[in-house]
């Protein structure tokens, strides 16, 4: 009885330092939690103030000023960063403004990474609203550790709603490591036609070698090539060295055998001119056979791709073709021929040729009854686009008169994307 007496005196004595030990930690921890929020607090103010501006100078495209601000947030610090997560999801049917600064809020949050901000980070991601968890997901994907967020994202892929999903493979997209490279080769082996096209057209806008590979096994299959053509050619097009030149060849099988039809042969044909392939073996003589088979616009798609990779044969041949159209044309004021040359200019990527023959076009269009075609004005902006001409080529998509759809369609259109994010874009953003 003694020994229990004395037994449990000891213990007594020990635990009270225990419990004054466990009381004083969870001081501390609660002591550092008032202070970030105090700390968050006093932000608050100056981070509305900065991020006010961002949305401002976002608004007159400038972008230098954009960039300076959002780094001035960044450099408060965590702080900063939790203020900007409370901006984050505002919830369905938000305000416009503050729909802005939601996602201006996110752009910025990308450059930061201080530990506190990953719980309610991951809190949003999980457990926000519709237009918050991609938000956050799109955030996690910036995340300088992948084993900390993959898993997570992960179990978003797989058991979240479709807008889930896709943020979420965006996000292991630029994030890589085990967890991307698992859900990627499920989505490229899935049956699920979705998930494979959005894999392969994300790992195009998120180059990373080691989840290139895994589109290997459907390159070589040309039957699945064929299903997925387009977003195969985005996957090419955001990771070039994944197209040689053997591969080249081997997707022209496709048309040869007709696996495809003439307009997908022709997207094809005229995309894999624009790659730095070099015109050699198998491709090139496979090139040479389809430029004279019986389907014109195959054929003459096989001829644009020659001359972009550098046929100076291939490019006479087309400019001959069009030329003759011009000088056998019985009326010398018809503008047609001209748009038709311009457009085979644009085709084999000469643009200051294709301005050229866009300008006479309009010239002899609006002499015919003053009603010009509004393609050659939308050809016109092009040529000029791609030249960096960006003031002409918003003239000249003034006066093609868009509608809205039309205006949304070129506003995503690659060959706009530069007078898109320029002081002229308004031409293709604002009604």
């Amino acid at each position: 009885m003694h020994r229990a007496l004395l037994t449990a005196l000891v213990l007594a004595g020990v635990a009270a330092p225990l419990r004054a030990d466990r009381q004083s930690i969870e001081e501390v921890l609660e002591a550092a939690r008032a202070a970030r929020e105090a700390e968050r607090a006093s932000l608050r103010p100056e981070v509305e103030s900065i991020l006010a501006g961002v949305l401002e100078a976002s608004a007159e495209h400038n972008q230098r000023e954009v960039d300076r601000l959002r780094k001035k947030i960044v450099d408060l610090g965590t702080g900063a960063g939790l203020v900007l997560i409370d901006m984050l999801d505002p919830g369905l049917n938000a305000p416009l403004g503050i729909e802005r600064r939601a996602r201006e809020a996110a752009q910025v949050l990308g450059s930061m990474h201080g530990m506190a901000l990953l719980p309610p980070l991951l809190a949003i991601a999980e457990e926000g609203s519709l237009e918050g968890r991609p938000r956050a997901i799109a955030v996690l994907g910036h995340w300088p550790d992948p084993a900390i967020v993959g898993p997570r994202l992960e179990r978003i892929y797989e058991s979240g709603r479709q807008r889930d999903r896709e943020a979420a493979l965006s996000a292991l997209a630029q994030l890589g490591g085990e967890s991307a490279e698992r859900v990627f080769a499920s989505a490229l082996s899935s049956t699920d036609r979705d998930r494979v096209e959005q894999a392969l057209i994300e790992l195009g806008r998120f180059p990373d070698p080691e989840l290139a590979v895994l589109v290997g096994p459907l390159i070589e299959d040309l039957e699945r090539c064929a299903e997925f053509l387009a977003p195969l050619l985005d996957f090419f097009a955001g990771q070039p060295s994944e197209l040689t030149v053997e591969r080249a060849a081997s997707l022209l099988v496709l048309v040869a055998a007709r696996k495809l039809s003439d307009e997908q042969s022709v997207e094809l044909l005229e995309r894999l001119g624009t790659f730095d392939l070099d015109l050699r073996d198998e491709l090139d003589e496979r090139l040479e056979v389809l430029q004279g088979i019986q389907r014109r616009s195959v054929a003459e798609a096989a001829s644009v791709c020659r001359a972009r990779l550098g046929d100076a044969k291939a490019l006479r041949s087309l400019e001959d073709y069009y030329t003759d159209r011009i000088d056998n044309s019985r009326d010398k004021e018809d503008p047609k021929p001209y748009g038709a040359r311009a457009q085979m200019y644009l085709r084999v990527g000469r643009p200051k040729k294709a301005e050229r023959d866009f300008d006479r076009a309009i010239v002899l269009d609006g002499g015919w009854g003053g009603f010009v075609d509004r393609d050659y004005y939308i050809g016109l902006a092009r040529a000029r686009a791609q030249q960096g001409k960006l003031s002409p080529a918003a003239k000249a998509l003034e006066a093609a008169k868009l509608n809205q759809k039309e205006r949304e369609q070129l506003a995503g259109d690659g060959d706009f994307a530069e007078l898109v994010d320029s002081r002229y874009g308004t031409v293709l953003t604002e009604g």
